[in-house]
């Protein structure tokens, strides 16, 4: 069963989540403050991280505070989010130029960028079908569905969260899109279960904290 992994910027800490419950099997400080991306290195891998203050992307040791290696992030800073394509190169999102970046790799190189649809883009993941799902809190908290790893969108949809607005995506075991809301404040933050890739939520828990991003550890880790 995939565990929910979130990086929490207001109180700088990583939550293990037994599956995806609101339970929290553990916790540890974050390698820095302000992190906002958070993946899996590989599906059981090693846990990946980027905080912003720094500038740097964090490899863990396994899912532990334990940083193996570190390397500096020259072009994609700011971020909201990162995860992985089907062939294992890592992708960000740079909310100040609103694109989305493919590295070559885990690596710091990027082999090719691309504008995302809406105005603010607020987080990133993988479906089991290789394509990409955006989120954007200048739209409406729309979500998108980009037709592969392209700027080309086959389908989106909304959430109504009022002034919420949508963060942090990640995709279950079962394909499901796991989404959070965020304020920024610590308070009143859920986390969202939705029906497959759809605006349908089927369940939601409490989060910890603001999660700023989210992965699973397994499922593709993004």
């Amino acid at each position: 069963m995939s565990d929910l992994l979130a990086l929490d910027e207001i109180n700088d800490k990583i939550y293990v989540h037994s599956g995806i419950t609101a339970t929290i099997r553990n916790s540890f400080a974050a390698p820095a403050v302000n992190g906002k991306g958070i993946m899996m290195e590989t599906s059981g891998g090693n846990l990946v991280t980027v905080d912003v203050v720094t500038a740097k992307l964090y490899t863990h040791s396994g899912i532990s505070a334990t940083i193996s290696s570190s390397f500096a992030l020259t072009t994609v800073v700011p971020i909201n989010g990162i995860t992985r394509d089907p062939s294992g190169n890592m992708l960000s999102a740079r909310n100040d130029t609103d694109k989305v970046y493919v590295h070559a790799g885990i690596s710091d190189t990027v082999t090719t960028s691309f504008a995302s649809p809406g105005t603010v883009i607020t987080g990133i993941t993988v479906g089991f079908s290789g394509n990409l799902i955006s989120s954007d809190d200048g739209a409406s908290n729309a979500l998108y569905v980009h037709s592969g790893i392209s700027a080309t969108i086959s389908s989106s949809f909304t959430v109504n969260w009022g002034s919420q607005k949508v963060y942090a995506l990640t995709i279950d075991e079962s394909g499901n899109l796991i989404s959070c809301n965020y304020t920024g404040t610590g308070s009143s933050n859920l986390v969202f279960v939705h029906s497959g890739i759809s605006a349908t939520i089927t369940t939601s828990f409490a989060a910890a904290s603001s999660y700023r991003d989210v992965a699973t550890d397994t499922a593709g880790g993004c």
